[in-house]
């Protein structure tokens, strides 16, 4: 009964998620495209067997890629990978090229997923950290498809949310095979909620296996190249109501250091032309999308452009991570930790508790909790080149530490394979 009124919700909601795509669309045009994939129809036919990936963005498209590197090279199945966001639609495309099959997943009503089940067809059902929808793993599972969760994380803020549907909670776990938790306390956060331990595994977080590609480092010597000896701050994945901060903060360093340079990343692509037109209120913004050569009386490098934050990481001698100053949980603090930077964050971090914890403890990161703080550990560190030099080689040791869960993770797919009889011998 739960699961018909949430479905008669989804059907009532539905031409108002549409309005929501096409008003996105305007500073997003991605967004206006392919909307019958979201209906659960499409062009292309699928006659092979299917391993089917989710990963909704771009973060988790980048989390799985090592994994799906290692079933592209021993499985002969074909691979599925469904997204929600145009992101990591173009993520997909840019690193896996005609080696995968990629679709949006449709909205999960029935008959969207129906037909998107009837389309594919698949054999077993990864799902990259926690999307839970109800119909999704309802009609998976009554297709007798095995369903797997990698990488999966429960905040303390979402298990409670989870806990007070608890009947409806306990009802969506029971179409999941397994899980494979990223910590301890995601796995008894699973726990409580009623999932079985006997089908719960903590493997670690796959995020920690990243590795830098040769061209990201050769694309940030360019660009330092470029730049000169100017100390470099980078705030990463910033949200409304943070570039703000950072411009207040940033115009009273330059006050100290004038040579400062900032590297404002925005999240969203859809904010890029405002967060411009802010910064050049007051600085001298130049775009990374215009190609534009960085002169000594640029004060911004605006990076609008998808895929090159770890150029930007590279790049920087202090990194912001942003999604922290606002309560969006934080994003992920590991790629600055693997190229040994020093790192900053707001104090909204729930969305990476552990990791942030462990760079905390070993004092590779710092938490501020206000613009004044932010300034006043920017200055420290911009005066302080010892300082950020020991921070970057202790977050890059944690890092190191925590690698590993990839191979953990890809031999747990091979035995839901195995079991299902989809293992290539």
């Amino acid at each position: 009964m739960l699961r018909f009124i949430y479905s008669f919700i989804w059907y009532l909601l539905l031409p108002f998620v549409f309005v929501k795509l096409m008003l996105r669309s305007r500073l997003a045009p991605s967004y206006r495209k392919r909307w019958y994939e979201r209906l659960g129809f499409y062009s292309t036919k699928i006659d092979q067997k299917i391993i089917w990936i989710h990963a909704v963005s771009l973060g988790e498209v980048i989390a799985i890629t090592p994994v799906i590197k290692k079933l592209i090279s021993h499985e002969s199945s074909s691979i599925l990978i469904t997204t929600m966001t145009p992101t990591g639609s173009d993520q997909v495309g840019k690193t896996f090229g005609d080696q995968v099959q990629h679709v949006y997943l449709p909205y999960d009503f029935p008959g969207a997923i129906k037909r998107f089940l009837r389309w594919c067809k698949p054999n077993i059902l990864i799902i990259v950290e926690t999307e839970l929808w109800p119909n999704l793993l309802h009609y998976t599972h009554h297709k007798n498809t095995p369903i797997l969760l990698v990488n999966a994380r429960l905040s303390a803020k979402s298990a409670a949310g989870y806990a007070r549907v608890n009947i409806m909670t306990q009802k969506i776990f029971s179409n999941v095979d397994h899980i494979s938790a990223q910590t301890i306390q995601d796995a008894e956060r699973f726990f409580a909620l009623g999932f079985a331990n006997e089908k719960l595994s903590v493997l670690g977080n796959i995020k920690y296996d990243l590795t830098i590609p040769s061209e990201v480092i050769d694309a940030a010597k360019k660009l330092r190249d470029e730049i000169g000896q100017r100390p470099i701050w980078l705030a990463a994945s910033t949200h409304d109501g943070e570039d703000e901060i950072m411009l207040t903060v940033f115009e009273k360093l330059r006050m100290k250091f004038p040579d400062l340079l900032l590297v404002l990343v925005p999240r969203h692509p859809e904010r890029f032309q405002s967060v411009f037109d802010l910064c050049s209120e007051k600085f001298i913004t130049v775009r990374r999308s215009h190609q534009q050569n960085l002169e000594s009386s640029t004060a911004i490098f605006l990076g609008d452009t998808l895929g090159e934050l770890l150029i930007f990481y590279a790049l920087s001698d202090i990194t912001f991570v942003g999604g922290s100053f606002v309560p969006t949980g934080g994003h992920n603090v590991i790629e600055p930790a693997s190229l040994g930077k020093p790192i900053i964050t707001g104090p909204h971090l729930f969305n990476f508790a552990n990791v942030s914890e462990q760079l905390i403890k070993a004092d590779a990161m710092q938490v501020v909790e206000n613009a004044e703080a932010l300034f006043e550990t920017m200055s420290q560190l911009l005066a302080d080149s010892t300082l950020r030099v020991e921070m970057g080689e202790k977050a890059k040791q944690v890092a190191g530490e925590n690698r590993g869960a990839v191979d953990r993770v890809y031999i747990l797919i091979q035995d839901m394979l195995k079991n299902s009889g989809l293992h290539s011998e």
